[in-house]
């Protein structure tokens, strides 16, 4: 019985150092983002703890509001299927719908920071879109 418990104990040191960094390491890419920070509060809206799209925000510029593994863009919503992280990249397969068809993507950002990312399309080494983690106060 004493082995047993040993055994347990020393397997719970080990795993668990190893699952906190695995989400410690995780990216978090909820929130609202918006290609400019200065534009956050004219494309973005809250109402308790509900992040929207004001009415007029395509007058300001673009965005997209990601809650767990849902996506919303100011004509889209897209369900998050999977997701890869590797070197600095984040990657993820989305299925979207937009309006009258649904379509799978593949969506790829370059991570700068906590608060700070670029979309990248593989295969266009020089075009990408930056975006900037909003604050979105009411």
């Amino acid at each position: 019985m004493k082995i047993c418990t040993s055994i347990l104990a020393v397997s719970a040191l080990i795993v668990a150092p190893m699952a906190a960094s695995v989400s410690a390491d995780a990216f978090d890419l909820d929130g609202a983002w918006a290609t400019q920070a200065d534009f956050c509060k004219s494309i973005f809206t809250r109402a308790g703890k509900a992040v929207s799209f004001r009415p007029d925000a395509e007058d300001y510029g673009t965005g997209f509001i990601i809650e767990g593994n849902s996506i919303r863009g100011q004509t889209s919503k897209c369900a998050i299927k999977a997701k890869k992280e590797a070197s600095g990249m984040l990657h993820l397969i989305a299925v979207c719908s937009m309006g009258i068809m649904t379509d799978q993507m593949q969506l790829s950002f370059k991570v700068t920071d906590d608060n700070r990312v670029s979309r990248v399309f593989p295969g266009m080494d020089d075009y990408d879109i930056p975006y900037v983690r909003c604050i979105v106060s009411e």
